[in-house]
């Protein structure tokens, strides 16, 4: 129960004859949204109650006894009921009637002008048990408001008519659609009535109702990040917002109102009753398949635009950068954007888990996932294409949110050996194979129980790389694939080379341990692809994933490689040159098809669609851009004549430092885009890319995705905030929009034309 339930309240209530209903997460029989909060915030104030059977009964009635209480309590006078009992005003309100210390307290001239609640009928009756029209419950309500039918005045028609039409013209009838003065009230429009004149200023007041009369207080607009959260001792929940905490008695606010900007209604005592939209302010909500430094894609493949200072929470991580943790968005990750008045994108609220989420893995049969779904209707996603149900195989790992109805399938497996746990074997926190700590779901529990560490298991990993299930190699095996850095270590007992590998897979995820390997391979170990596993604590076992013919062109809008479907999720590589694979988004693929011939490498999935692509120089993101600086150092020592051409590439992220056998003087102080060798091959030439100039390009041709130059609209570099220069003081801009706000008139760099990928990667003012 609510605490504004005092003690006079419910001694009142049982006067009344009435039962008290719980306060719950709503009543069952009101399901529109708006009269449910209207509902729920009047009964935290213990305005309005249920029925004795615990619905509200929306188009009931209440009697002119009843809502002569309520008002008393909306006034916070419903004390004064015990002061009136022992005196009859009305002939049909008598000491027998529950309503009569109310009645006559709402009748009473409490002090020299003051305006009584309500009268009689004109022949010393009240009628307690009527129901009350819609004309004498705003009458009331205006005299709540300090309006005496003097400041109303007629209208020529009936009596309340003057009451009507002040009380619509100050917003008491916001939103109450039927009221009719001469018919009487629905329960439902009562609710809303009540809650209008919480936020309508009485008479000669510049505050609303519920600050000037009941004491409480409407907040500043504020991001709601929780809605419902830990218990609290002195009982209700807290609530969060991005400007504190607040206790609330409601269980039943709605989660959607997370990642929206509202304004907290408060009580006297601070505690939260309501949280109004700020209508001040839109939102959607998305689920995001991929998050990149300037923007994210949602399904559907729409890009939207998120400058990296947009603030960004997530959990109890407190308010982050877009462009600090943008990595760290994971697939199918559900946020909710906030944009005010001008379309402007304010902040990034990311949806935890709920608490529902549930995973489980798919067993041999029909219906693998029937106990998860419980019959309901979801949309399945399968390594990221749409699905059916019926597309599960044996080991899959199903992972189902019935907040956003979608139920996504994984087909990942990782074979190696049990290495650790934590706390505890008994019951892990996370696994650890291949010198990588994985999260263990509760569902993976029950098959951790057959192993021991220093057993071989194959870990049913979901997109995030959670443990959902675990079986013997026996039954199911996978490999990892991604790229590696092999390092060489000291020698062993018998003075052989020793070596370390890190492979990282394309979710981030980081394996290592011994390999075998020459210093000439760890060297060319950068530009390769490698699948990964184990059979030994301290090892992984590497192979180099052996280079394929593309079956026909990427068709990169339809996602189609040849006959084969391309996942959303397919990890993207691209090489220039002899230098090393860098991973690159497919929102970084500008170009409409790639060419057979621009593919090195796929990779299919159990389903036969392409996860892995790797390109040949295709998006240009293989390069640092920059401003060139060449250093032609030389020396001689121990006789030995030496030249170490040196080659920096500066811009707004920093310097990268290139050794090279190339003289480049002549390019020094030219902008310009660098590709580094693979590691240990110094004598070999850079893979360079010139720069095409063009002048005088108008800030008003940029948009927050292209530029238009000479005609041409050229897509803007993931990473051109790093690469704006200000020529005339000789530093660079913090962002592109420093560098339009300082100029209106630009010299823009690009690569190569648009059609082959070409992006504007360099931006100069002054």
């Amino acid at each position: 129960m609510g605490k504004k339930f005092t003690a006079a309240l419910a001694c009142a209530a049982l006067l009344a004859g009435l039962l008290v209903t719980p306060a719950a997460a709503g009543f069952p029989d009101v399901t529109d949204p708006q009269l449910n909060e209207a509902v729920e915030t009047l009964r935290q104030l213990g305005v309005v109650n249920g029925k004795p059977d615990g619905t509200f009964d929306p188009q009931g009635a209440f009697t002119r006894a009843e809502f002569c209480k309520m008002a008393l309590v909306a006034l916070g006078r419903e004390q004064e009921a015990q002061l009136y009992r022992n005196r009859v005003i009305f002939s049909d309100v008598t000491a027998t009637h529950w309503a009569l210390g109310y009645v006559n307290a709402a009748a009473a001239v409490r002090e020299e002008g003051s305006i009584p609640l309500v009268q009689g009928k004109g022949d010393g009756s009240f009628a307690p048990d009527a129901p009350i029209t819609g004309g004498e419950a705003v009458t009331i309500l205006m005299r709540s408001l300090g309006y005496s039918d003097q400041d109303v005045g007629g209208s020529g028609g009936a009596w309340y008519a003057g009451h009507l039409l002040r009380a619509e013209s100050i917003g008491l009838l916001d939103g109450l659609e039927g009221l009719d003065g001469a018919r009487a009230l629905t329960r439902a429009q009562a609710a809303r009535l009540f809650e209008n004149l919480l936020y309508t200023q009485p008479k000669d007041s510049e505050a609303v109702f519920l600050e000037a009369v009941l004491g409480g207080s409407v907040g500043e607009s504020q991001l709601v990040l929780e809605v419902k959260g830990k218990a609290l001792a002195g009982g209700g929940w807290a609530a969060r917002t991005d400007q504190g905490s607040f206790v609330t008695f409601r269980s039943d606010l709605d989660p959607d109102l997370r990642g929206k900007r509202c304004k907290p209604v408060l009580d006297k005592e601070g505690d939260l009753l309501a949280l109004q939209v700020d209508e001040d302010y839109t939102t959607r909500a998305v689920r995001i398949t991929s998050a990149e430094a300037r923007y994210v894609v949602t399904d559907g493949d729409e890009q939207i635009l998120i400058p990296a200072a947009t603030p960004l929470w997530r959990g109890d991580q407190g308010q982050e950068r877009y462009g600090d943790v943008y990595k760290e968005i994971a697939y199918g990750a559900s946020a909710v954007l906030c944009y005010d008045k001008a379309d402007t994108l304010v902040s990034v609220y990311l949806l935890g888990r709920s608490e529902a989420v549930e995973a489980a893995v798919a067993k041999e049969g029909s219906g693998p996932f029937d106990a998860l779904l419980d019959g309901a209707n979801v949309q399945v996603y399968r390594n990221g294409l749409p699905a059916a149900l019926s597309a599960a195989r044996p080991y899959d790992v199903g992972v189902y949110d019935p907040q956003a109805g979608v139920l996504n399938i994984t087909d990942l497996k990782l074979t190696g050996v049990y290495e650790n746990a934590d706390p505890s074997p008994v019951s892990p926190n996370s696994v650890t194979l291949m010198g990588h700590a994985f999260p263990v779901l509760d569902c993976a529990l029950g098959d951790l129980t057959s192993f021991h560490l220093g057993d071989a298991m194959t870990l049913l990993l979901t997109a995030d790389y959670e443990v959902a299930g675990v079986v013997s190699p026996s039954l199911a095996s996978g490999k990892g694939l991604g790229t590696a850095v092999i390092t060489k270590g000291e020698p062993d007992r018998l003075g052989r080379d020793t070596f370390t590998a890190q492979v990282t897979l394309p979710a981030g995820v980081v394996l290592s341990g011994k390999v075998r390997s020459t210093a000439e391979l760890a060297g060319q170990a950068p530009g390769k692809l490698y699948t990964v596993s184990a059979s030994q604590i301290g090892t992984l076992d590497l192979a180099q994933a052996r280079s394929s013919s593309a079956p026909g062109n990427w068709d990169v809008a339809k996602g189609a490689l040849g006959a084969l479907s391309v996942s959303p999720l397919a990890a993207v590589y691209d090489r220039a040159a002899s230098g090393p694979l860098t991973r690159v988004a497919r929102e970084d693929v500008t170009v409409g098809t790639v060419p057979a011939r621009k593919i090195t490498y796929y990779h299919t999935d159990s389903a036969g669609v392409v996860d892995c692509l790797v390109l040949d120089d295709v998006t240009g993101e293989c390069y640092t851009y920059g401003l060139i600086s060449f250093t032609a150092a030389s020396g001689s020592a121990d006789d030995f004549y030496y030249t170490n051409p040196t080659v920096t590439v500066t811009n707004g992220a920093g310097s990268v430092k290139f050794t090279t056998g190339s003289s480049f003087d002549r390019l020094d102080g030219a902008f310009l885009g660098v590709a580094a060798p693979l590691e240990g091959a110094a004598r070999q030439p850079l893979s360079t890319v010139a720069l095409q100039a063009h002048e005088g390009v108008p800030r008003i041709d940029f948009t927050d995705r292209s530029a238009t130059v000479d005609g041409v609209v050229y897509p803007l570099s993931g990473d051109l905030d790093h690469c704006c220069y200000n020529a005339v003081a000789e530093t660079w801009f913090p962002s592109l929009d420093a560098a339009l706000a300082y100029s209106n008139r630009l010299t823009v760099y690009v690569d190569r034309a648009p059609q082959e990928g070409g992006k504007v990667r360099l931006v100069v003012a002054g």
